[in-house]
């Protein structure tokens, strides 16, 4: 049996139709894929570019932030600075008048002493007058009152003449700040406290035996009724305060827990009693 040629011929037309429809559909794919893969890269390049932009932004709104809390931190340093400078002027300024201050109160109680001491100093010399009338004899503390009335007249001189000045403060410390009582005997004149007022330094001594005759010579001057300003004097005290202090740790010594003044005036009043 023999081919018809037409038969043939049909047969190979509709071989090559089916390859170039074949062929078409995978001309369409690829194309179709071509632009899908397009499209992926031009989505996934925005998604760069936006994700760029966004970290831009993101990195530029932390740079203002730090920049402005470094601005911020700047200012508060600044301000403590000038807080701190304003507070040390302040302090540097109320010490300065503090310091005035007490410079001008201790000038003038400086000066209050001094003018006390002048004032008492001829009561002081009248109470030495009547016990070496008593005595019949010239005791040894009044050349230490002699000695005072000069130096405080030494000392007023240098006020007149300088005022509230150094050269003042110089001129009373040098001219008070010396102890009178070193080697100086005071045996007559706690002989004399003794004497005058019935035995009490006797009695104090025996009833305290650990006061020695120092001591003893303090307490003689309080009952000889001395001024305080006085006693300061005597022992370089250039402060009334001294005075009591030294009273207090007396009581300590004595082991009482009285004022001085009280124990002393106890001690008087006994006489009293006795004499009646």
């Amino acid at each position: 049996m023999t081919d018809h040629p037409d038969s043939s011929l049909v047969l190979l037309q509709t071989v090559d139709i089916s390859q170039i429809k074949t062929r078409a559909a995978k001309a369409r794919y690829a194309l179709l894929y071509t632009q899908a893969q397009h499209m992926t890269d031009s989505i996934r390049n925005a998604s760069r570019k936006d994700n760029a932009l966004l970290i831009e932004k993101q990195y530029d709104t932390q740079y203002l932030l730090i920049k402005n809390q470094i601005l911020r931190n700047k200012a508060n340093l600044r301000i403590s600075l000038l807080s701190l400078s304003v507070a040390v002027l302040l302090i540097i300024v109320l010490i300065l008048l503090v310091s005035l201050y007490r410079r001008k109160y201790d000038i003038e109680k400086k000066v209050t002493f001094v003018q006390d001491l002048k004032i008492k100093h001829e009561d002081d010399m009248a109470i030495i007058d009547k016990y070496e009338q008593i005595s019949d004899s010239h005791l040894q503390v009044r050349q230490l009152l002699v000695n005072t009335f000069q130096r405080i007249n030494k000392v007023l001189e240098s006020y007149y003449q300088y005022g509230n000045t150094k050269s003042f403060i110089q001129e009373f410390e040098l001219q008070m700040s010396h102890n009178l009582t070193d080697g100086a005997d005071f045996s007559e004149l706690v002989e004399m406290a003794n004497i005058c007022n019935n035995g009490v330094i006797s009695r104090i001594s025996s009833a305290y035996p650990m006061l020695n005759q120092e001591d003893l010579a303090f307490i003689s001057l309080l009952i000889l009724k001395f001024s305080v300003p006085t006693i300061c004097s005597f022992y370089g005290y250039k402060d009334p305060n001294s005075v009591y202090v030294r009273k207090s740790r007396l009581c300590k010594k004595m082991g009482r827990e009285d004022t001085l003044d009280r124990i002393l005036s106890d001690f008087m009043d006994h006489d009293e009693v006795s004499a009646m």
